[in-house]
């Protein structure tokens, strides 16, 4: 399908507030300069394509094949933007840009913790939904940058906030069950990242009911409880910054171990500041 510049900038905000991930292709380089900055945007879970008039319509089945790749690679390998050169033509670079809309994290209780994990997780761009069944804790003076406070029953209330594979879940409920309620409901969407805070005793006792319930031990397996990275988290505040540090990991791949280098055979008492 055929748009100008607008119509599309349109189709690739409505993606994202639809909850959407989009490419965008856009001519950075051509021997003819009317290409230049000719656009084209995929939206994968639609299968919608469009394309700008100065796209040139020989490079559309590629750009189209190179924007399904992009979306595919963004999974295994994070790299927000990647340049390709169409095969039929050396002299032109196309770049490959992915919009993903703001990682949604579904937090089950309204208690200290969550407040703490609310508070850490919605400026580093988290879309925050917290449901709890106490009026007096699910309420916007508590979570006042929350995308959705939902007060409801645990299982009726992940029902109307919605999850996915995409979806990051921090079980902190008052209770063993309503632990084993909220696990046994989000089982089945089978969620990127699901935590539970609790004591080791606590996880037992729950894991223990999940099994009786038939919840498939690979969902089981994959929980991490107790939850956080360990960095002697013992507020709140803290141990909401380690329940978000851990979620960031899992989404990127990454260990969660530090940062810290030291060049090969340095001495300890060295200044090995980098320049």
């Amino acid at each position: 399908m055929r748009c100008d510049d607008l119509a599309l900038y349109r189709e690739l905000n409505a993606a994202l507030k639809d909850g959407k991930s989009a490419v965008l292709a856009t001519v950075i380089e051509a021997d003819a300069a009317g290409a230049v900055g000719a656009k084209a945007l995929y939206v994968p879970r639609s299968d919608r394509f469009l394309a700008t008039p100065a796209f040139p319509a020989d490079w559309l089945d590629w750009v189209k094949a190179g924007c399904k790749a992009r979306f595919e690679e963004e999974r295994e390998r994070p790299a927000r933007i990647g340049v390709q050169r169409p095969p039929s033509s050396p002299c032109v670079r196309v770049a490959f840009e992915l919009f993903s809309p703001a990682p949604r994290l579904v937090i089950a209780g309204g208690g200290h913790i969550a407040q703490a994990v609310h508070n850490v997780a919605v400026p580093v761009g988290f879309s925050v939904v917290v449901i709890d069944d106490r009026p007096l804790y699910a309420n916007r003076e508590r979570f006042p940058f929350a995308s959705e406070v939902i007060c409801d029953a645990f299982s009726s209330g992940l029902v109307k906030a919605g999850l996915d594979e995409t979806t990051s879940v921090v079980v902190a409920t008052r209770g063993h069950r309503h632990d084993v309620e909220v696990l046994s409901s989000v089982a089945p969407a089978k969620p990127r990242y699901v935590g539970m805070i609790g004591s080791r005793r606590r996880v037992l006792a729950v894991t223990r009911a999940l099994r009786e319930r038939g919840v498939p031990d690979e969902f089981i397996d994959a929980i991490y409880a107790p939850i956080g990275l360990d960095i002697g988290a013992e507020s709140p505040e803290e141990i909401g910054l380690a329940i978000v540090a851990e979620i960031l990991c899992v989404l990127r791949g990454r260990s969660g171990g530090s940062l810290r280098w030291r060049p090969a055979g340095g001495k300890g008492g060295a200044d090995h500041r980098l320049a």
